[in-house]
This record gives structure tokens, sequence and C-alpha cells, in this order.
């Protein structure tokens, strides 16, 4: 009787252990598919969106364009679909941006996104794939485990020639794009911000802003951080510095 007791909890142990072991399993294969799906960039998929939103663009020249549309984190070039076909406009030409609830303003070929302010003065962020991040030496004898990721990455890069010209199609399909983009390598993003004022553009440091102003105003300005607690490191503490150019 004591041995067959024993083989029965013996038993319920084991089932015990065997259900915890395939419940932590299960949680872990939730936990990782709910990272894959909030994670919006990959390798495969080097885009600021997770997929190609409604959007506006309005053009040096007076033209406007509605489509689906999406930000190349490469080269941070405004990429849109025709037929399903991803094409790329030349940003030389763009003058606003609206995609969803942002708006983009375009510079010297980058798309800066409004985070405050308006289009005379405002503090812009520009988000751009983090590439120096994926050719860290991380593999055996020192080599690069993610050089496959980088060249991914650059091959899907449509503001190389052919695409610059955004007449020709490209061989991306959207679909295709999508589909495989789970199996990327997580892509991280950089995000730096400048000050735009008057048609003029900075980096939002404090010797990016103190290079551009002149002696004068140096002192003044010096004062307006120390007065309003400026967070380097904080955009929401950026965008005070808006009020600092607003008085000029």
């Amino acid at each position: 009787m004591d041995t067959l007791w024993s083989f029965f909890l013996i038993n319920m142990i084991n089932m015990k252990i065997m259900k915890k072991t395939i419940l932590i399993f299960l949680i872990s294969i939730l936990l990782f598919s709910l990272k894959i799906s909030a994670q919006e960039a990959t390798t495969n998929w080097p885009y600021l969106y997770n997929d190609f939103k409604n959007g506006t663009v309005n053009y040096t020249n007076g033209a406007k364009n509605e489509a689906l549309m999406n930000i190349h984190l490469l080269r941070s070039r405004l990429h849109y679909l025709d037929n399903g076909i991803i094409k790329e406009v030349s940003n030389t030409d763009i003058l606003v941006i609206e995609i969803g609830t942002d708006k983009y303003f375009a510079h010297d070929g980058k798309m800066y996104r409004v985070f405050a302010g308006n289009k005379v003065c405002f503090l812009g962020e520009l988000a751009t794939a983090d590439i120096s991040a994926l050719n860290v030496p991380t593999g055996a004898y020192g080599s690069s485990s993610s050089t496959q990721s980088t060249k991914k990455l650059t091959s899907i890069d449509l503001s190389q020639t052919p695409y610059v010209n955004p007449a020709q199609w490209s061989s991306t399909s959207h679909i295709e794009l999508k589909n495989n983009k789970e199996g990327g390598d997580f892509l991280p993003i950089i995000k730096k911000y400048y000050i735009v004022s008057c048609g003029e553009i900075f980096l939002a440091t404090k010797k990016g802003i103190e290079s551009n102003l002149s002696d004068d105003k140096i002192s003044e300005f010096n004062d307006f951080v120390k007065k309003h607690k400026i967070k380097w490191r904080s955009p929401e503490s950026l965008a005070k510095l808006l009020e600092f150019f607003g008085e000029e």
C-alpha cells in the first residue's frame, strides 16, 4: 500500500512539474510573440511605422498627393505605395508631409517630424536606423553576427539606383516585405532632435545651439537654459527652447 501511495505521489509531483514547465513555455512563446508584434522596425522592415499609413505630401511646386506612406529609416526617405509596389519620392521636391497625425518637413534630403512648434520654428525629430549597432562584434573570435542583417537592410534601400527616380518602379512588393518582417533582426533606431528656425537648422544640444548664436546672444541663452532647467536628453524639455527662439 505504501509503495502504491508513493508511486501515486511521485506521479502527481511529476505532473505538476510538467504542467508548470508547459505553462512557462507557453508564456515565453506569448511574450516573444508580443515582442515581435510590438516591434516595428526590423532588418526586413526598416520603416518607422508598423505599416504604410494614409498620408498627404505637399510639393514645392504646389502639387499635392495622397497615398499610403512610410518613412524608410536608412536614409530618412519617404516611401509610398503604388498598386502594392513600394516607390520613393525625391525629398528635394517635398515641402510638407502628413502621415496619420504626424507632420514632417523635408530638409537637406531628410524627413524631420514636428515634435513641437509650427512651420516657422519647431523642434524636429530625425529618426534613422542605427547601422553601427548592427555591426557590433558579437560572434565568435570578434566576428560580427549582424553582417547578414546589415546586407539585408542595405539591399532593400530603395533610395539607391535605379529607384532614386520616383517615376521608376521598384521590384519590392509591400506584401512580400511585410510578410517577411518578423524574420528580420531587431533594428535599433536613433532619434536626434534639431531646432528649425526661419529656415535654419541646428542640433538641439548646448554646443550645437551656441555655435549658431552671436556672442551677445550666448549669455542670454545660457540664462534661459538655467532658468527653465533644460534637460538635454528630454525632447519635452528641449521643446521649451522654442520660446527662446520665438523671442529673437
